[in-house]
């Protein structure tokens, strides 16, 4: 319950202070960006598009995080392989 009211709390203040963007929810900025695509409004659709292509951002340098923490010793069992192999 408080994160779903911190997240509608600050979706609320970037919508309405950083122009009318949302900041964790990923499903209106696509929608407004369909609206803005559909209007013709390409400014608009810039607007939507930086907090859109940041969040995958986000995501996939966290999965990247994640593979590296399961596999820390990865490049080593590599390297061991190829100095085996010659």
């Amino acid at each position: 319950l408080l994160l779903a009211l911190a997240g509608g709390s600050l979706d609320s203040y970037t919508y309405l202070n950083r122009g009318q963007v949302f900041a964790t929810a990923e499903t209106g900025n696509l929608v407004l960006l369909g609206i803005h695509l559909a209007q013709g409004e390409l400014g608009r659709v810039l607007s939507c598009l930086f907090p859109i292509l940041a969040f995958a951002l986000g995501v996939l340098l966290a999965v990247l995080c994640i593979r590296r923490s399961r596999h820390p010793d990865r490049r080593t069992d590599r390297a061991e392989e190829r100095e085996e192999l010659l």
